[in-house]
């Protein structure tokens, strides 16, 4: 039931196409420009445009591993009445399902034997018209696209724990933060309170200093006027 479940999402997505983007080839939602080996991974898309020849044969080549299973699907676009002939064969040449004179179908099989499964388009039967046919074909291992989710989701899982772990962290960087503006908050009213004492010790010594030079000054001052003694008397006269 799982493995249904799977491949009946896995197909919705690739009939969807939002599991793939379009483009000429694609692994695993990646573009891919040359040529891949196909053994390791889950799955491969291929998406085409390809305009079939009045009186002419179109074929295809699809690496499939065993085990895999492979869907085609086409479409004709364009010619004439739309209808043209399908066939799907097999790394032996044995055809594996056949569509004459449909416009439009899809066929799923399951990969007995690995090989180069051969996708071809008939337009033998009309002698004056083209056809454009759109057609897409994926391969897929459902083991590994099995363990592939389930990789995804324990990815995932991995993820919310490692956001609870930084949630946290966070917090205690945030308790850090507030314990260390605390502190500068301590220190800078320690500095000012100092700065204030600094200024009002300060100040109260210059003004002591100051006192202490007045009355000093105002001691002596006092002390020689009292031993000072005149030379003349009160009548002018030279004090004996």
């Amino acid at each position: 039931m799982a493995t249904r479940y799977y491949y009946h999402v896995l197909t919705t997505l690739l009939i969807t196409n939002r599991l793939f983007p379009v483009s000429t080839e694609t692994v695993l939602g990646e573009n891919v420009d040359e040529e891949f080996d196909f053994d390791g991974l889950p799955g491969v898309q291929h998406e085409f445009k390809v305009e079939v020849a009045a009186g002419k044969e179109e074929c295809f080549y699809q690496f499939a591993t065993q085990g895999s299973r492979l869907y085609v699907s086409y479409d004709v676009l364009r010619g004439g009445d739309r209808n043209i002939n399908f066939f799907l064969l097999d790394q032996n040449q044995v055809v594996v399902e056949s569509h004459y004179d449909k416009p439009d179908a899809m066929v799923e099989t399951d990969v007995k034997e690995q090989g180069y499964y051969q996708v071809c388009f008939d337009n033998t039967q009309s002698r004056f018209g083209s056809r454009l046919v759109y057609f897409y074909l994926v391969t897929i291992v459902m083991e590994k696209w099995i363990q592939y989710m389930k990789d995804v989701v324990d990815i995932q899982d991995l993820a919310v724990n490692l956001s609870s772990i930084l949630y946290g962290v966070e917090l205690s960087l945030t308790d850090v933060d507030q314990y260390q503006m605390h502190s500068r908050l301590n220190v800078m009213r320690d500095w000012y309170l100092l700065n204030e004492n600094q200024r009002y010790v300060g100040y109260w010594s210059v003004a002591l200093c100051v006192v202490v030079l007045v009355a000093g000054v105002g001691q002596v001052v006092f002390l020689r006027r009292m031993f000072r003694m005149p030379t003349v008397t009160p009548t002018s006269k030279p004090r004996a």
